[in-house]
């Protein structure tokens, strides 16, 4: 056989009687072409004999007739149709069987009314007239198709064997069944009872509809799975290693391959390919909601891999802006004896970091291809713990467009390539799970920044479509009463719809998959606020997803934190956040109110207090990699970056909560708020803040009964006080800016903590029951700084009466501690 009269005109659909033909096809079908890349109706390039198409080739398979798929339909107006198919090494045997008693009784003749395609159901390919079946006819003009008698076979039984090539799989034979007319009637059209032809896929299998993106099964074949509910047609497209147009698209015809709405298909070989996208199209106007557009290839939502991101598509046919790699050669990890650290969250100290900025700079010392990357921030894995940090934070490192940045998302499953050791994201998630062994080894864990309320797809008014948005826009994103992309108040373009059932699925799918495949402890859910966000935008007291996340088995032991801050808008909202005790939220008054505090803002006493022993939240000194402390002066006697600094420091170790540090931290000042220079190191206020962050999580951990409660410090082990313990805090006074607080702790002596915001010393009396030993004063030099040990307040110039009492300096924090000396020198 041979193709012949090869055109590339796309017929439409004519309506004969709602059986739906092509209005128009020049193709014949006909024995096979050695020339790869003939183009025909398959609207792609033809896998000739030799080549491995999916199916047998007669070199490689040289066995009998095998069994074959079995189709059974329901015809419109009563009666079955059932279709068998049988295959050999050279042809497919598919034998059709109609019985239909209340529609062709006794020995009325029936006519298969058929064709073939691959890529357009409305676009029929003909066999040469030569290799057609006995008796057919074949019908030109607009209505152009193959017209075969059926043979009877019994009472209202009709059938008819097609023999078709093997080598041009895979296709369809799509037909409808046609009582000719007579002289009392017009013909007559049958068609299946859910309004469309009859079709039969051969050289591929129905599939699946779940799990949802591709599964490689254990014979070589591959299940492809969509979720589009309002698509009318899905055709999946593949790409060979140097191709920039798809080199094979599957129309997926909804009888066989749609369920319920996922559209699914199962290749016996994907052999020859490398990755892939989806054709969706549908009603093209926007007033429904819909932004369905017939060239653009676009990302399946569940590839686990993503080719780099392709600016610039818009000249081509078929513009893809990036592809899902195919999973083949996948290496299996060895994770060897890794297991999570399980540090719980009251004992957890964080580092959040940006993988980029992280070890970019040339300061780090690494090799350049290192930089940057995963693996680059193992080699720093002590710095970690000479910070005493047990736990990191990594910002958004999912798949994006670079262009706007991590925080504009359109994978949720794929790691961004550009921090891998290589130049795709699958040498990336090697990198990632190297990194998260070694952190795990050395008994660090790790939490990711995650972004689930917005895409990189943009709104309306400047749209870049890459998946979702073209997939099914109404859908996944949230709509005004318009049907127009909503936009978020907190800067982004759009507003994902997190609490529909099929989006609510993708987010919890890709939580999922990154615990189970990559090992993440927990994650960091940013811009928490829109994840509360209803079908119109209104806000759930019970929102579908954070109930799914919360209540999930697989998520069951790692770590939910809500954090309201936007770093789009730089807008951090107060969260209702329905957190069912398995949630922790970023505390985002925390940085602004010692800030304020420490800078002596007037009215701040009631807020230092509520910071310092409140609800057990996520506490920073600064956001997003702006270091907050070397905000505008509102005093010309406010004390220095450094002392500020190390104010903040000391209050966030000692306040409630899980101190979490922002990359750069502990030098002060980050550049540009971009990359670390670790030649910092080298400078003394580096050395004296490494060192008191340090001391501080060793202080935490002394202190476990007080500083690592996941409850709240019970009334009778708080004093608040002023400069005497007798002395009540002036809470209602604005001017006051001083506050003292005495914590009990009877296994390892009580703390009593001062904190200075005046421009003056305060003389801070303490009791005389009690031998108390200074453990913090922030204004002294390196390394008196912190004294773990404690030293004793008799030799201190900054005592007085013997150690009554304790002269405070301004702007500065101090910690005392009563008693037991030799017994924590012990234990350090």
């Amino acid at each position: 056989m041979a193709l012949r009269g090869l055109g590339d005109s796309m017929a439409a659909r004519l309506d004969l009687g709602n059986v739906l033909l092509p209005a128009r096809s020049s193709r014949r079908w006909g024995r096979p072409t050695l020339d790869r890349k003939c183009r025909s109706g398959w609207s792609g390039r033809c896998r000739a004999q030799g080549q491995n198409s999916g199916v047998p080739t007669q070199e490689q398979d040289r066995k009998s007739q095998q069994d074959g798929a079995q189709y059974m339909f329901h015809a419109e107006s009563g009666g079955q149709v059932r279709v068998s198919v049988q295959e050999n090494s050279l042809k497919y045997m598919v034998n059709v069987e109609a019985n239909l008693p209340d529609i062709f009784p006794g020995e009325s003749p029936i006519l298969l009314h058929w064709g073939l395609f691959r890529s357009d159901s409305t676009d029929w390919v003909l066999l040469e007239p030569n290799d057609a079946p006995a008796s057919t006819k074949f019908l030109g003009g607009k209505n152009e198709a193959m017209q075969t008698p059926m043979q009877q076979l019994a009472s209202c039984v009709q059938t008819l064997q097609l023999e078709l090539p093997l080598n041009m799989a895979p296709f369809y034979v799509s037909f409808v069944l046609c009582k000719p007319a007579s002289k009392d009637s017009e013909d007559m059209w049958i068609k299946s009872n859910s309004g469309s032809n009859f079709c039969v896929p051969l050289g591929l299998r129905t599939g699946r509809p779940d799990p949802l993106g591709v599964t490689l099964e254990a014979d070589g074949s591959a299940n492809f799975a969509l979720y589009s509910k309002n698509a009318a047609n899905v055709t999946l497209c593949l790409y060979g290693p140097e191709d920039i147009e798809p080199a094979m698209e599957i129309d997926l015809e909804s009888v066989t391959h749609r369920t319920g709405d996922v559209w699914h298909v199962q290749l016996p070989s994907i052999e020859g390919f490398i990755s892939y996208g989806y054709r969706c199209r549908g009603d093209e106007t926007w007033e429904n909601g819909n932004r369905f557009h017939k060239r653009r290839i676009l990302l399946d939502p569940y590839a686990k891999f993503v080719s780099p991101f392709i600016p610039g598509q818009e000249e081509l046919p078929s513009p893809a802006t990036a592809l899902g790699l195919l999973p083949t050669n996948v290496p299996t990890f060895d994770w060897e004896e890794e297991s999570s650290p399980c540090i719980p969250l009251e004992q957890v100290v964080a580092y959040r970091l940006d993988v980029a900025g992280f070890t970019s700079h040339s300061s780090c010392g690494l090799d350049e291809r290192l930089r940057g990357t995963f693996l680059g921030l193992v080699e720093k894995i002590s710095h970690f713990q000479s910070l005493g940090v047990n736990t990191v934070i990594v910002r958004p490192i999912f798949s994006y467009d670079r262009s706007q940045g991590p925080y504009y998302p359109f994978s949720f499953f794929s790691p961004m390539e550009d921090y891998g050791s290589g130049s795709s994201s699958l040498d990336a998630s090697i990198s990632f799970k190297e990194m998260v062994k070694a952190l795990h080894k050395n008994g660090i864990e790790l939490i990711l920044d995650v972004v689930y309320t917005h895409t990189s797809e943009k709104g309306d008014e400047d749209p870049e479509t890459v998946s979702f948005r073209g997939i099914d826009n109404q859908t996944y994103y949230i709509l005004d009463k318009q049907k127009r992309i909503l936009q978020s108040k907190f800067g982004a373009a759009n507003v994902f719809n997190c609490n529909h059932p099929a989006v609510h699925k993708v987010v919890v799918d890709s939580l999922r998959y990154w615990v189970e495949e990559y090992h993440v402890d927990g994650f960091c859910f940013v811009n928490a606020r829109d994840l509360t966000r209803g079908p119109h935008g209104e806000e759930l007291s019970r929102p579908l997803l954070l109930e799914a996340i919360t209540f999930d088995p697989v998520l069951a032991s790692t770590k939910l934190i809500a954090d309201p801050y936007s770093p789009l808008s730089s807008v951090p909202e107060p969260l209702k956040f329905p957190h069912w005790k398995r949630w922790c939220e970023c505390n985002i008054n925390f940085q602004m109110d010692m800030t304020s505090f420490f800078r002596g803002e007037q009215g701040k006493l009631s807020d230092l207090a509520t910071r310092i022993c409140g609800r057990g939240l996520i506490n920073y000194v600064t956001i997003n990699s702006e270091n907050a402390c070397v905000s505008q002066k509102t005093s010309k006697t406010e004390p220095n970056v450094e002392l500020q600094l190390h104010n903040l420091l000391v209050t966030q170790f000692l306040s409630r909560g899980t101190p979490v540090l922002n990359m750069g931290d502990e030098y002060g000042l980050l550049d540009d708020g971009k990359a670390i220079q670790f030649d910092w190191q080298k400078l003394a206020s580096a050395t004296h803040t490494v060192n008191l962050i340090s001391s501080l999580s060793l202080l935490r951990s002394q202190h476990e009964s007080l500083l690592q409660k996941n409850k709240y410090v019970s009334s009778e082990m708080i004093t608040w006080h002023g400069a005497t313990y007798e002395e009540e805090p002036l809470w209602t006074d604005p001017n006051s800016k001083f506050l003292a607080v005495t914590l009990e702790d009877n296994d390892t002596g009580d703390l009593c903590i001062a904190f200075n915001a005046r421009d003056d010393v305060v003389e801070l009396t303490l009791t005389e029951e009690a031998t108390w030993l200074r453990i913090i004063d922030t204004t002294l030099p390196y390394p008196e700084t912190i004294v773990l040990n404690g030293a004793e307040l008799s030799s201190e110039a900054g005592t007085s009466n013997a150690g009554a009492s304790y002269s405070v300096q301004p702007f500065s924090v101090v910690v005392l501690r009563a008693g037991k000396c030799q017994e924590l020198k012990d234990q350090t």
